[in-house]
């Protein structure tokens, strides 16, 4: 019938809206980067996403956005411009500044929501409202053999013994790159059992006369190596 309601269905689900756990962006300025700017890998949780102008635009600390295909700078006459648009929940970006506190408020993403990554890598970030063992933090299956998750801080692989690295948990509001050694996939957090405590690695001391600057520049190789004695 004309005008007639076509919902045949009403669909329940167990899931309550909550306000973002990210309440303030914080990114990095660079002791060795040109002009003391620094880049940081962020994500946020934001449901519907956010601006780039809404975010950055008055912060002009903030110079550079980068996602995985699209980007956006400051230019000094008419502010940011660029194709990067908007700033998609459980995505990283790379983003270059002299350092800032950025405000973030809005309704949470649902972390039970999954991801599709093709093979190769993926900018992703784990919206959850904790630090999580990265042993834990996803789904049952999801990790197959020659997975990688990549930060600015270290990184872990996926073998026979499970995650090896020293990337031992991911963090809300940080952004992390997956490399996807298998064939097209869903990638699904875990959000069915409670999480164990993170137990975070004291700081390591180095003898070397050279300090690492994670900041300095929007990108990290990771290095699997064999030592042979």
């Amino acid at each position: 019938e004309e005008g007639a309601s076509r919902v045949s269905t009403v669909a329940t689900f167990p899931y309550t809206v909550k306000k973002s756990n990210l309440q303030t962006m914080t990114l990095n300025s660079s002791a060795s980067g040109s002009g003391g700017k620094g880049w940081t890998w962020i994500a946020h949780d934001i449901a519907l996403g956010l601006g780039v102008q809404q975010l950055f635009g008055d912060v002009t600390a903030v110079t550079r956005i980068l996602s995985q295909d699209k980007e956006t700078i400051r230019d000094s006459q008419y502010g940011l411009v660029g194709t990067l648009e908007p700033l998609e929940p459980a995505v990283s970006y790379k983003v270059e500044s002299t350092g800032a506190s950025v405000p973030v408020e809005g309704a949470a993403f649902n972390p039970s929501n999954t991801t599709s990554i093709e093979k190769g890598w993926s900018w992703i970030g784990f919206p959850l409202s904790q630090p999580v063992n990265v042993a834990e933090v996803l789904a049952d299956g999801v990790a197959t053999q020659g997975d990688m998750i990549v930060g600015q801080g270290g990184f872990t692989t996926y073998g026979d013994n499970g995650w090896t690295g020293d990337l031992t948990y991911v963090t809300p509001g940080l952004g992390y790159l997956y490399f996807n050694a298998g064939s097209p996939k869903d990638l699904r957090l875990n959000t069915s059992t409670a999480f164990t405590p993170v137990s975070k690695s004291p700081s390591r001391s180095s003898d070397a006369p050279w300090r690492p600057d994670r900041y300095a520049y929007p990108s990290v190789m990771p290095v699997v190596a064999e030592v042979v004695r």
